[in-house]
């Protein structure tokens, strides 16, 4: 059962463009057989969650949130809206996980290193639960942090997409062992390591043969200097991180699974 574990819609994140329904009917004509919805700071209600889910019975529907703590942003599952009441701007991840831990649930740290060479200390004594390995914000100059909080820690990764538009949807995703059918039974097969990664090879490698273009557009761009940060994102697509990369000279490709 794959599952992607990192979407966006524009219903609580802002910087995302497309609806819940265009993100759900996207998905199952991608091939997933459910996502999990990670708006940024903001958990769906598990009525917005089952309204959604009769709409598209064929795709698993399940609801997670992306936490902006004060060493980046982590991944939480398996909490409820009672739970994110605790949370606050910048929370420290270590009280994250704590909030987290107590009824049950883990904390996956996102795209780590997106914005720094470097992993903050504080990350790993935080208690979380796993890195993200893949995703569309998960790039190749990224794999040195990963993989030394991996070995010191012996985390386990997931996969998804953190969609934020349709054209990223299916790329990644987390494929389960076992069907999945609530956000606990999520969480367990997580902790039992009962899953293993999903990329889809042949679009992984037609984003990679545009990334040249990508990158030089972009360097062409910032030489020229007559566009601002903004504008660029919303005339080209680049985001803000793409754009931090190719200033710092970084290999903007994606993972392979």
């Amino acid at each position: 059962m794959i599952i992607d574990m990192h979407v966006h819609t524009e219903k609580y994140s802002g910087c995302a463009h497309m609806s819940p329904q265009v993100m759900a009917k996207t998905a199952i004509e991608r091939g997933m057989d459910g996502v999990v919805i990670t708006e940024h700071d903001y958990l769906w209600s598990e009525i917005e969650t089952q309204t959604l889910q009769a709409q598209f019975p064929e795709l698993k529907i399940l609801r997670g949130i992306e936490v902006s703590t004060a060493e980046g942003h982590a991944l939480a599952y398996g909490i409820s809206t009672e739970n994110t009441a605790y949370f606050y701007p910048n929370v420290p991840l270590s009280e994250l996980t704590r909030i987290v831990h107590d009824v049950g649930g883990i904390v996956i740290l996102a795209h780590p290193a997106r914005y720094e060479d470097e992993i903050p200390n504080e990350v790993y004594t935080a208690g979380i639960d796993g890195v993200e390995l893949m995703s569309m914000n998960v790039r190749k100059y990224m794999e040195q942090a990963i993989e030394t909080i991996q070995s010191q820690l012996k985390l386990p990764g997931i996969a998804g997409t953190d969609a934020h538009v349709t054209d990223s949807l299916g790329i990644y995703g987390t494929n389960f062992q076992v069907a999945i059918d609530s956000e606990q039974e999520l969480v367990a097969a997580i902790k039992a390591h009962a899953y293993s990664l999903y990329g889809n090879l042949d679009r992984i490698q037609a984003y990679n043969r545009t990334v040249k273009n990508k990158v030089n557009q972009m360097e062409k761009l910032l030489q020229e200097g007559v566009m601002s940060n903004v504008e660029i994102k919303e005339s080209y697509g680049f985001n803000d991180s793409f754009q931090k990369g190719v200033r710092r000279g970084k290999d903007m490709h994606l993972r392979m699974p």
